[in-house]
């Protein structure tokens, strides 16, 4: 760090803020870019880092979408499938007016950077930048569950926690056949991981609408393995190799994909079929998983919160003591139930 400071001086004006560090003249917690970055470690003496996105972006997602946390009552899920009738209100329910359209793509925006460290709004967010362009009366219903859903959980931290140096990079993918109700494309979930440190998880609706399910799950495994490729290749230039391992639920996109040629899947688009050539060379692994042991899992559709609870806590996202109910209670649906603390 002395090097790296004397070098940038020797061409720059700059300043040094903080080191963040657990030797002397270095400090456990420091704002990065508005994230609390702070470092620890446990009574066995292993250290560790947490990362806490900006707290500000709740506190004025809420403001916009007009939801009291000391009068509303939140909710265990961010989101909810959607029915039919939901699906129909979304293409022709009304238009809002232009101030508050400005709101909705504010507060989205805003949601979108929290769900860059908040797994649990990833798919929610996917959904709610869908009517970014034209929103109407039921996008800004959605907006206010993804807020009641905060209300309930405000505040949660990426763990990464010291680990022995894995052997290879490990995508995580899974697809929502045609899960979106009103283009009917199906929904990729992805989360990378280098040993139990997750590096990225993201929620993207296809380019191509699938025409099966095997065909979908395939796409899923084409979008895994090109971010797993670009970040191995990544880590590569700082000096350090890795292998590649995909991780699906699906033995039917992986059969095909460790196959040559279309098969009888003859409407797959030939443009990924790069895969198969991938696989071939032996630059990727692609293993079978469980759906229950999937992370990706809630990145595709609405899930409930025991799954979602499930999948946060092996992606080591953790809700921050501070971070339980802001209310004496939250509203499930079809029953009653008393806010737990985050430490129960």
């Amino acid at each position: 760090m002395d090097k790296m400071k004397e070098l940038l001086g020797s061409k720059y004006q700059m300043r040094e803020a903080h080191r963040l560090g657990f030797v002397e003249g270095c400090v456990r917690s420091a704002t990065v870019l508005n994230r609390v970055v702070q470092l620890g470690h446990d009574e066995g003496g292993r250290r560790w880092v947490q990362i806490e996105p900006d707290k500000r972006h709740v506190e004025l997602i809420l403001q916009t979408a007009g939801v009291n946390p000391n009068s509303s009552n939140g909710v265990t899920t961010p989101s909810v499938k959607p029915t039919e009738e939901q699906a129909h209100q979304l293409q022709f329910s009304p238009e809002l007016p232009p101030q508050q359209a400005s709101q909705y793509r504010s507060a989205v925006m805003r949601a979108s950077f929290l769900a860059q460290e908040r797994c649990d709004l990833a798919e929610t967010v996917k959904r709610l930048a869908q009517g970014m362009s034209r929103p109407r009366l039921a996008h800004w219903e959605m907006l206010k569950r993804m807020a009641r859903y905060l209300v309930f959980r405000p505040n949660v931290a990426l763990v990464y926690r010291q680990q022995r140096m894995p052997d290879h990079v490990r995508v995580c993918v899974d697809s929502d056949y045609a899960g979106c109700k009103v283009g009917r494309k199906s929904t990729t979930g992805m989360v990378q991981f280098l040993g139990g440190h997750v590096i990225k998880a993201t929620s993207n609706l296809q380019t191509v609408i699938g025409l099966n399910v095997s065909e979908s799950e395939y796409y899923a495994l084409v979008h895994g393995t090109a971010h797993g490729l670009g970040l191995q290749a990544f880590m590569s230039d700082l000096g350090l190799n890795f292998g590649l391992v995909i991780e699906s639920d699906s033995s039917s996109a992986k059969a095909f994909a460790s196959r040559v040629g279309l098969g009888k899947q003859r409407h797959v688009m030939t443009r990924y079929l790069w895969l198969q050539q991938v696989v071939q060379a032996e630059r990727a692994v692609i293993r079978k998983i469980g759906t229950a042991h999937n992370p990706s899992d809630i990145m595709t559709k609405s899930s409930s919160g025991a799954t979602i609870d499930k999948h946060m806590m092996a992606m080591s996202v953790v809700v921050l003591p501070e971070a339980s109910c802001l209310q004496k209670s939250i509203h499930v649906p079809g029953s009653t139930t008393n806010c737990m603390p985050a430490s129960a």
